[in-house]
């Protein structure tokens, strides 16, 4: 099974090594890139200009430190254009920041939806531990 990613970060560093870790790993398939999450949420506006099928897990691999919509509000105005009652079928939401404070990672526990908190920079390990995640 082929998970999709979509990365959302806005430096350019951080997207490219994202992308190179889940490249080389055979259980994920296609990479999208956002450099905000305001791009992202546009992207993906009922009715969503990224299709996936149904049944597909999409990892979304979000940064919290973005101007604009930081990542905990991407998330929240994403969930909110979902119908009510509905979940974030098919979408694995993780959480890969460079800030490790105590604060942002319990701020990420008390949101169901995100499933991972990862310290900057992504290594292969934890692009393993995402996909063992995505099949869970």
């Amino acid at each position: 099974m082929s998970i999709s990613v979509i990365i959302v970060d806005n430096e350019q560093v951080d997207r490219f090594i994202a992308r190179r870790r889940f490249s080389r790993s055979k259980r994920f398939g296609e990479i999208f890139e956002f450099s905000s999450g305001i791009d992202f949420v546009r992207a993906f506006r009922l009715p969503p200009g990224i299709d996936m099928p149904a049944g597909h897990t999409t990892l979304v691999l979000m940064d919290i430190r973005m101007p604009g919509l930081d990542g905990f509000q991407t998330i929240r105005n994403l969930m909110s254009q979902l119908p009510e009652g509905s979940e974030a079928n098919g979408l694995v939401f993780a959480i890969c920041s460079s800030s490790n404070s105590a604060l942002d990672r319990e701020r990420a526990a008390g949101i169901s939806e995100i499933k991972a908190y990862i310290a900057k920079p992504l290594l292969q390990d934890d692009v393993d531990r995402l996909a063992e995640l995505c099949v869970a």
